[in-house]
């Protein structure tokens, strides 16, 4: 699925058996479009790429309910950019077992995004309603 910043082009490429041309395609990102990114909903700055998605039980998304009552819709991510985490590391109340977490914040404006799964393996789970998916895809 094209995106609304990328373009297909076709070109030649040599005759098959039946003398038909064959059309490669090659998509390109249209000049003066920023890359696909996933980005802090409040100050837009990047913060995870799409092709850092990742399952986590067999899925990217999930919903979970804190120990507050606060219900979080997230997405797993291997790498995420421009966060910061607070130093408290825990694994009570962790929504994924065996893991501890820690909260994880944007640089720029503070906004609290999701949090770090840590264990012998990391990986970021974020806040869909805290955050935009440029790609052209979807997040949430």
């Amino acid at each position: 699925m094209l995106n609304q910043s990328e373009v297909v082009f076709l070109r030649k490429t040599e005759p098959d058996r039946n003398s038909n041309t064959r059309l490669a395609s090659k998509k390109h990102r249209l000049p003066g479009t920023l890359p696909p990114a996933i980005v802090c909903q409040q100050c837009h700055i990047r913060i995870a790429d799409p092709e850092h998605r990742c399952s986590i039980h067999g899925m990217h998304l999930h919903t979970f309910t804190n120990s507050a009552g606060y219900v979080y819709h997230i997405a797993c991510f291997t790498e995420v950019v421009n966060c910061k985490t607070d130093n408290a590391k825990t694994e009570e109340y962790s929504w994924f077992e065996g893991y501890a977490w820690q909260l994880l914040f944007c640089d720029v404006c503070d906004n609290h995004l999701g949090w770090r799964f840590s264990s012998s393996d990391e990986f970021y789970a974020l806040i869909t309603q805290r955050t935009l998916d440029l790609s052209g895809g979807n997040l949430h």
